[in-house]
């Protein structure tokens, strides 16, 4: 068991209570903190929507750097998600590479967290669409 609170919108969670009933519950943002299955709060947590409580913080960078390992999360408009220096400095190195290696940027020369932290910015700069090209003729 895990205990997570909401940090963007809303959940809808599935329990039992006391008499032994399936209850539904939706907690949001200005709920308390609850306890919930492993496997629910790593799904909130995967997704962005919840975060660990307390003891459960080391959990959670545990999942966060196995989460980067097998996929890279995707944006709104299903595109690669644009990770921001801060997300980035929290990652261990090992998280770092296999990001980099999972973004297509090549980090082989990295040693460094600060390095790995740079070239991953500077793959994603270069991804994004040019802004000032012009409309196509046609």
């Amino acid at each position: 068991m895990a205990v997570i609170r909401v940090t963007c919108g809303a959940v809808g969670i599935t329990y039992r209570d006391s008499n032994g009933q399936k209850r539904h519950a939706l907690k949001d943002v200005k709920s308390v903190p609850f306890e919930c299955s492993d496997e629910v709060a790593k799904r909130f947590v995967r997704r962005g929507v919840a975060e660990y409580v307390g003891a459960e913080e080391n959990a959670r960078e545990s999942v966060l750097e196995a989460e980067t390992k097998e996929t890279v999360q995707m944006d709104q408009e299903g595109g690669e998600k644009l990770y921001t220096r801060e997300e980035l400095e929290k990652m261990k190195n090992e998280a770092l590479k296999n990001l980099a290696e999972s973004l297509g940027i090549d980090v082989s020369d990295c040693t460094k967290k600060a390095e790995y932290v740079e070239a991953i910015l500077e793959g994603q700069e270069d991804e994004l669409p040019d802004l000032e090209a012009e409309d196509p003729v046609g």
